[in-house]
């Protein structure tokens, strides 16, 4: 408690002159004059001791404009809120400010405060499975800062309270860790799992718009259609002949109804009927063999779309894309 109440006094005063008696004689520019009012308006802020409410205000001014004054005061600042490791990263830096600007009393408080906070301090190790420590491209970010490759396995100083901890690596999902650690004295080993490898789905290629059959399948066709087509005029020729064929032989009997006969009428109507005769049987097979043919065509045609057999490769291809 002497400590915090030490570190309260020289906060108060610092904050009092710490950048009235900078001597840097750059002219003031739009972010010196920022920084300026922020810093003023964090002074009102450790005065009435709202110091939660200071620190980002003069994080910020230190930010716009650089200066010892305000950095020494952002780190007493942190260390009064219990912000142990940001106040120590502080001290180091109004350190190099101090041997910069010749300032030896702020050297002194900085070099004291880190030695009083240093034993103090919380610290976290991250450990990386092997297997994704080997991966390249890998982006550790703890708190929305990047980390490099040398931050494994190496105790890194943190504040108190919930952290949040990301890895990410090409190809592979990004896994992300919360924790939480005491304000002092902890350590906190942080061990991440292995990175789990994206999914990637295939992609199907492109199927062709359903335009003209191909040839293979275009002949199939025809010669299916042409057999209905000789089967049909066969059948229909059968069908003639043989009436006309019965018609003579009537004709025939009716003139000649005894043998031999004298009619020539009737002998030339019986001609007639015997050669019709043999006109429509040999249609009539044509006939049959044309429906025959366009059947068994029928039939092979239905069994290949029904097994999803296709000559072109493309299409065979794009089908077992879709399948698996």
């Amino acid at each position: 408690m002497r400590g915090l109440a030490r570190a309260m006094i020289c906060l108060s005063l610092l904050a009092a002159h710490a950048r009235a008696d900078e001597t840097d004689p750059r002219p003031s520019t739009p972010a010196a004059l920022a920084a300026e009012a922020l810093f003023q308006e964090a002074k009102v802020l450790i005065r009435d001791g709202k110091h939660g409410e200071a620190c980002p205000k003069l994080a910020e001014s230190h930010r716009l404009d650089p200066a010892g004054g305000t950095v020494l005061t952002l780190a007493l600042c942190h260390q009064a809120v219990a912000q142990l490791a940001s106040a120590w990263v502080r001290y180091r830096e109004a350190i190099a400010f101090a041997k910069r600007d010749g300032r030896s009393d702020r050297l002194e408080i900085a070099e004291t405060r880190i030695t009083e906070i240093e034993p103090r301090l919380s610290r976290i190790t991250i450990a990386l499975d092997p297997k994704t420590r080997a991966l390249s491209g890998l982006e550790l970010t703890l708190d929305g800062t990047r980390l490099g490759d040398q931050a494994i396995d190496v105790e890194l100083p943190v504040d108190g309270g919930a952290h949040t901890l990301q890895i990410a690596a090409p190809g592979y999902r990004t896994r992300s860790l919360r924790f939480e650690i005491e304000a002092e004295k902890a350590r906190k080993r942080v061990v991440v799992p292995a990175l789990e490898a994206k999914r990637t789905r295939s992609t199907p290629a492109p199927s062709r718009p359903n335009s003209d059959p191909p040839p293979a399948e275009t002949r199939s066709r025809v010669l299916t259609w042409t057999a209905l087509g000789v089967g049909s005029v066969g059948a229909l020729a059968a069908v003639g002949f043989g009436v006309a064929a019965k018609q003579n032989h009537d004709t025939a009997i009716e003139r000649c109804p005894a043998s031999p006969c004298s009619d020539a009428e009737g002998v030339a109507a019986n001609d007639r009927a015997r050669n019709q005769a043999t006109v429509a049987t040999v249609a009539g097979g044509i006939g049959v063999l044309g429906f025959s043919a366009f059947a068994l065509l029928l039939v092979t045609e239905n069994d290949s779309r029904s097994m999803g057999v296709t000559l072109s490769g493309d299409r065979l291809e794009a089908r077992f894309a879709r399948r698996f």
